[in-house]
């Protein structure tokens, strides 16, 4: 995020461009919902999602899915700041028909730095 806001924040200098997401073609935009959605949606298809089960919207529950079959659920809670297991269980425990989905999604985000 650091480096994100570094390398745009010479696009951001203006008034009239203070959001956080721009458009990656000039004249650099604020980036619309659905353009955030769009980018949303294209990596986790690249990260072996089916777009089709997780909508854009539904990102952390994919997310936290994938996180919970290689992570202890108190990990992902003390990281989300739950306090309740139930939390988890109830709206972010999403069965994946696919494992190795799962671990495609898990592994690609945890290496998207390198």
């Amino acid at each position: 995020m650091k480096e994100y806001l570094n390398r745009t924040e010479i696009f951001r200098c203006e008034k009239e461009n203070r959001e956080l997401f721009l458009t990656t073609v000039k004249p650099y935009l604020p980036a619309s919902k659905s353009t955030i959605s769009r980018w949303i949606k294209t990596a986790l298809s690249k990260a072996g999602i089916d777009v089709n089960i997780y909508s854009a919207h539904r990102t952390r529950a994919a997310s936290t899915s994938a996180a919970a079959r290689i992570l202890p659920l108190t990990s992902i809670m003390k990281a989300a700041g739950w306090t309740n297991s139930r939390t988890f269980q109830r709206f972010y425990n999403v069965p994946n028909n696919d494992d190795n989905e799962a671990n495609d999604f898990a592994t690609t985000v945890l290496n998207l730095n390198s």
